[in-house]
């Protein structure tokens, strides 16, 4: 399952071979012959693959609504068919489509920063001020609000000129090109931010918005320097723009066809760690569960025999911990499980094995160690308990060790161990018993 994930990871970034960059020089150099042989279906062949892209984004970002994960991916499916729809009016109203009577070159490129200004703004708020977290609700009455206020002040004359005829392009036009420039930047940065911190949500084909983006403010960039709606650098704006939507068409098929199955790799891996945490692990302790030791034990057991060495087994019980059941509540009482536990994990070496057997108890098994090392490898675990014991009182524990060296004197070694154990705190609770006695 790992190479799979893996592999597919790998598809998700976009990484132009030759063969794609070729064909884009090529696309490219047919863009430009037809804009010199009829600017006007140049055009609309940019801006019909620009809506179709924008839709196809809405299109699947509302059909997963319930399914994906991703709120960043609705929001950004969303956002596009508000700028679908300004673009679509802004193909209409283009200069020699003669659908809207006593339109000049003036409206198209008002509808060209309205549509502009909807995506880098919408960008601007899904990322740098954070808005993705918000719901789709609130995110739609920001974009329609924004849409159907620019639409309707260029209808009614109301939008600030951008384009005069004879005389070019207005200082509004140009300024409002500098700056959907620098939120474009913005949202790169952010982007990039996100990218690297890497644990937030995982933006959506960050690397495809990234280029689209950068696109996007190179486009914007010639918008600046054009008199002519028919001008080369008109064209660079918008073959700029045809590129942006390509690397966003490429991310949709990245982020609808191939992420849904990372996704699901991704999920059943952790819903996997999370079964196999579960069945090895303790959950309070987070020592070894008994089942799971039962199991290294066999394996433990079959190695020393191989090497013909021999290891020790060491049962240890808290003291008392009925009294600080009693005393303090179960609650304080787990806490003491777990802090034991902790100093446990300390004290012995990697090589080592450590579980909770039960309630109170906990087993060791040092792996090729004497019982000599056994019973200091148990005074480091007391000396940790005593110096770091976060309690109002003490924790102490009692503990029984014994070799064995393979499987035909383990249960014997256990069982002695358990001898071991109980008959030191026997003696503890004698000497407390006495102790008490004494001071009465």
């Amino acid at each position: 399952m790992k190479k799979s994930e893996d592999k597919l990871s790998k598809r998700t970034i976009w990484k132009p071979s030759v063969l794609i960059t070729v064909s884009l020089i090529l696309i490219f150099g047919v863009l430009y012959e037809v804009s010199l042989v009829n600017y006007l279906l140049y055009h609309t062949v940019i801006e019909f693959f620009a809506i179709f892209v924008g839709l196809s984004l809405t299109l699947i970002s509302i059909t997963t609504i319930n399914t994906s994960k991703n709120r960043l991916f609705t929001k950004i499916g969303l956002l596009y068919l508000f700028v679908s729809t300004v673009d679509f009016v802004h193909t209409l109203g283009y200069k020699g489509m003669n659908i809207f009577p006593n339109w000049t070159a003036n409206e198209p490129t008002q509808l060209w920063i309205l549509g502009r200004s909807l995506e880098v703004f919408g960008m601007f708020l899904l990322f740098p001020l954070r808005l993705r977290n918000k719901s789709n609700l609130y995110f739609i009455s920001i974009a329609a609000s924004m849409t159907f206020a620019g639409l309707l002040s260029i209808f009614f004359k109301k939008f600030p000129d951008c384009l005069i005829e004879g005389s070019g392009l207005t200082p509004f036009k140009i300024t409002m090109e500098y700056v959907l420039i620098a939120l474009a930047l913005a949202v790169v940065i952010d982007i990039q931010h996100l990218h690297h911190k890497a644990k937030e949500q995982r933006p959506c084909f960050c690397t495809q918005i990234t280029i689209s983006m950068l696109l996007t403010a190179l486009g914007e960039f010639f918008f600046t320097l054009y008199t002519d709606v028919y001008g080369f650098f008109n064209f660079l704006g918008h073959a700029s723009r045809f590129f942006s939507y390509y690397v966003l068409l490429h991310g949709l098929i990245v982020q609808s066809l191939i992420d849904p199955i990372n996704t699901m790799l991704t999920e059943i891996k952790s819903q996997k760690e999370e079964l196999e945490r579960i069945a090895y692990y303790d959950t309070l302790t987070k020592l070894y569960s008994r089942s799971f030791f039962e199991e290294i034990v066999k394996k433990h057991l079959e190695i020393i025999e191989r090497n013909k060495s021999s290891s020790t087994v060491v049962l240890i019980d808290v003291d008392a911990f009925k009294s600080i059941n009693d005393t303090y509540g179960h609650k304080v009482g787990d806490r003491v499980l777990e802090f034991v536990g902790r100093s446990i994990a300390k004290a012995i070496r990697s090589s080592d094995i450590a579980a909770r057997y039960g309630g109170d108890e906990f087993i060791l098994i040092l792996s090729e160690s004497s019982s000599y090392n056994a019973v200091k490898a148990v005074q480091r675990i007391k000396n940790i308990l005593s110096s770091e014991n976060p309690f109002n009182f003490p924790v102490s524990i009692s503990y029984g060790v014994a070799e064995f060296s393979g499987k035909s004197n383990y249960e014997t070694a256990l069982q002695s161990a358990d001898i071991s154990l109980y008959e030191m705190k026997r003696k503890k609770r004698t000497e407390n018993s006495n102790l008490n006695q004494n001071i009465q």
